[in-house]
């Protein structure tokens, strides 16, 4: 039995954003030794699917097949419209079920997502597979008859730990026996900044060696002069250059940091936590959005509200002054990576979900679990 694979645009990442998440999926998959085939828009450009397919991804498989000879045990869609209905109705004509995996940032965006209690169970997504968990979140209203499970970005096993960030620190000039606080992401309205300058200003004053760093923010450098004139510390702060939020950039400063501080408008900060718990490194995060939902607080992170400078302060402080606590913290990040991202846990985990879905097909048609 195979497990179709239907790629459409995403709304919001487009279609490479599909294709890239497609293809990296059905080639582990294939390696794990799950049949798996790949079904594409006909206008989809060859060198794209040269560049993100080549030998990593599953055979193409042809539409009118897939239901004729009964191949595909479940249809497993990627992307927005017209991918979800597509799959529906060829789930529907097979008597199999069918799963919809949204992109990152999709839940809201996916077209048609919102169910009636009366519409049929077979229209519906046997299981909606989402990466972020303010999606899963989002999901589960909209979806209320399906099975929504988190399953975010695998880590790769081999890049575990994090490498320690020293040739980071030497080409920004921050020397190693200074603790490096990273401030990640956009300062955003002036309650939220305002709560972080004052929050700064007493950590450069309370630890004399302590250096301050912005990441993504879009005023760094007119923070580094406010903070710099009025406490004249300005050697102690610096603006890192923009660069990718998930790439190369992001991880060796989060490397180099002995604590990370992401600001309540941090775009992405799933994965800088990912990142922050991949290095051993402690996490600090406002307490709403992704960041909120993510971290587990006092466990591997610690949570504080975007407008409570007193709150942040105290979150910073137990890190320095209690370092078997801040410990234990990363220790139990670390673990998470290992349970909940790291590729095999997250491979181990759809080859589950696919194992229910042909336990439900072989079932026979009609005789679908109700969801």
């Amino acid at each position: 039995m195979k497990i179709a694979h239907f790629v459409a645009p995403d709304p919001v990442h487009g279609l490479e954003g599909s294709l890239t998440s497609a293809s990296a999926m059905t080639g582990d998959l294939a390696r794990a030794g799950v049949a798996t085939g790949l079904h594409v828009p006909r206008a989809t450009p060859d060198g794209l699917l040269g560049r993100l397919l080549g030998p990593r991804g599953g055979e193409i498989l042809a539409t009118a097949s897939l239901v004729r000879d009964r191949e595909a045990a479940a249809f497993h869609c990627h992307g927005g419209l017209p991918g979800p209905a597509l799959a529906r109705l060829l789930a529907r004509a097979a008597g199999a079920p069918w799963i919809l995996s949204l992109g990152r940032g999709s839940a809201r965006s996916t077209p048609g997502a919102r169910q009636s209690s009366t519409r049929p169970a077979a229209l519906t997504p046997s299981y909606v597979l989402c990466q972020t968990k303010a999606d899963q979140k989002t999901a589960e209203r909209r979806f209320p008859r399906s099975v929504v499970e988190y399953l975010p970005d695998p880590v790769e096993a081999d890049s575990l730990p994090r490498g320690d960030g020293l040739a980071f620190r030497h080409v920004h000039g921050i020397p190693q026996q200074s603790p490096l606080v990273l401030i990640v992401g956009s300062m955003g309205p002036v309650p939220e900044s305002s709560t972080i300058l004052e929050v700064l200003a007493e950590v450069l004053a309370l630890h004399p060696r302590a250096v301050i760093a912005f990441v993504g923010t879009d005023r760094g450098d007119s923070l580094k002069r406010v903070l710099g004139r009025r406490h004249d510390r300005q050697h102690r702060l610096r603006v890192l250059p923009p660069f990718s939020r998930s790439g190369p950039g992001l991880r060796d400063a989060v490397n180099s940091a002995d604590l990370m501080v992401l600001t309540p408008h941090c775009a992405d900060g799933d994965r800088a936590i990912v990142e922050a718990w991949c290095s051993l490194h402690p996490v600090i995060a406002p307490r709403w959005g992704e960041p909120g939902l993510l971290v587990r607080d006092g466990i591997d992170g610690l949570l504080y509200h975007p407008r409570d400078p007193a709150e942040l302060l105290l979150a910073i402080g137990s890190i320095f002054r209690d370092p078997h606590g801040a410990s234990s913290i990363t220790r139990a990040g670390f673990t998470r990576i290992l349970d909940e991202f790291e590729a095999t846990s997250v491979l181990r985990r759809l080859c589950q979900i696919y194992a229910r879905c042909i336990e439900d097909y072989e079932s026979g048609p009609g005789r679908l679990r109700a969801w």
